[in-house]
């Protein structure tokens, strides 16, 4: 469920304008954005060579002016998360997990528990939390506390959906645990062995290496490449649409990955480390410089969520299912319930007051759809479910 948005995102895809481009922000001016994390008021970004003066850096009008984010942490940023729920922005240095209740203005470092290497990436699902520094480590209270789940592994970027956890390793291709990181297993057939970064999409996975992008249809049994076929450091996805970020630009694809084509019309900075998007813009994080693009340049319309109105009282369980599953809320407010398919139809609404309501999509295709929640004080939550 990497990374959770503060969006819903209904997208049509109509071609790119033959004026669209990227757009340099003024900074950071310094090399290697490795790690981007946005919401609809902040954007934050962390550097290779951000010092122990600086951790990371924050702009609040979509990169016109950038600042630091503070003299009180003792790390870079590695990673970045943003949790739409309840608006908490996490980021990873060595030894530490500093999370952030003000948009990033002061943070706190809790890393009890956690490894001390550098957490090289953030997963948010519900109300847990994954980091991956030489294995995977789980928090169920906010990141205060943390527990190794996986086997010490060189563990890099990871993806979680439900039960599923990939994770790409540097030195031992891909890990996969299907029951929550009970058990693992190797998946590395026909992969290379360093991996950049991994993606769950539907009942597909994407892996990120520098061959380029492979895919696997069988649960990472086996892997082909795709036509993406240069050094690949990212995946990030935005309803329907992916996006990769290579040494030679940035590419998308909208089938699920399966073939990609070349977006880097005014990218100046041809090597991408990180990506991530806000309500308006997809930010590129490269040698130098972030670089911004308008999502309707892609043909993405966005329909906005107030984040300060989200809350996290609602569960989907079970998550993955076969079609039927339960909504829970802490209340019993008159409550809006739409479910989306991952082009954007809506395919089932219903009006419930009731604190738990059951919902039958057995019918449905298998995959990815968002279910939406909109109750009489017009707070809204996006969940995302997958039928298997």
């Amino acid at each position: 469920m990497k990374k959770n948005y503060t969006t819903i995102i209904l997208l049509t895809f109509f071609g790119l304008s033959a004026n669209a481009q990227w757009a340099i922000t003024t900074g950071p001016s310094e090399p290697n954005v490795v790690a981007l994390g946005a919401n609809n008021t902040v954007l934050l970004a962390g550097c290779s060579s951000a010092g122990s003066s600086l951790g990371g850096y924050r702009t609040l009008n979509n990169g016109n002016t950038w600042t630091p984010t503070g003299t009180s942490l003792v790390s870079k940023f590695s990673s970045i998360a943003v949790n739409s729920g309840n608006g908490t922005i996490y980021a990873g240095g060595q030894a530490c997990f500093y999370q952030s209740a003000d948009n990033g203005a002061t943070f706190t470092n809790t890393n009890t528990g956690l490894s001390s290497y550098t957490t090289d990436d953030i997963v948010i699902d519900g109300t847990k939390l994954y980091a991956s520094a030489q294995g995977i480590y789980l928090s169920i209270n906010g990141g205060l506390n943390w527990s190794l789940i996986s086997p010490v592994i060189s563990s890099r970027r990871m993806d979680v959906s439900g039960s599923i956890i990939l994770v790409g390793t540097t030195t031992t291709g891909v890990y996969l645990s299907t029951n929550s990181g009970s058990t693992w297993a190797t998946a590395t057939s026909g992969l290379p062995t360093n991996i950049a970064d991994v993606k769950i999409v539907g009942t597909n996975f994407l892996v990120a290496t520098a061959s380029g992008v492979y895919i696997s249809t069988n649960s990472g049994s086996t892997w082909t490449i795709t036509n993406l076929t240069i050094s690949t450091n990212c995946i990030y996805q935005i309803g329907s649409t992916l996006f990769a970020g290579c040494n030679g630009g940035v590419y998308y694809s909208t089938n699920g990955g399966n073939t990609w084509i070349a977006s880097n019309t005014g990218l100046t900075n041809m090597t991408v480390y990180s990506l991530t998007s806000n309500a308006t813009y997809i930010f590129a994080g490269t040698t130098g410089y972030v670089f911004r693009r308008p999502l309707s340049d892609f043909g993405l319309t966005t329909s906005v969520l107030n984040q300060n109105n989200m809350t996290a009282d609602i569960t989907l369980a079970p998550n993955p299912n076969n079609g039927i599953f339960t909504i829970s809320q802490n209340n019993t407010t008159k409550t809006e319930i739409e479910i989306h398919n991952i082009v954007g139809e809506l395919i089932y609404t219903t009006t419930t007051t009731m604190s738990q309501t059951t919902i039958d999509l057995s019918r449905q295709p298998k995959g990815i759809y968002f279910v939406r929640t909109t109750d009489t004080n017009k707070s809204v939550t996006n969940k995302k479910i997958i039928i298997q």
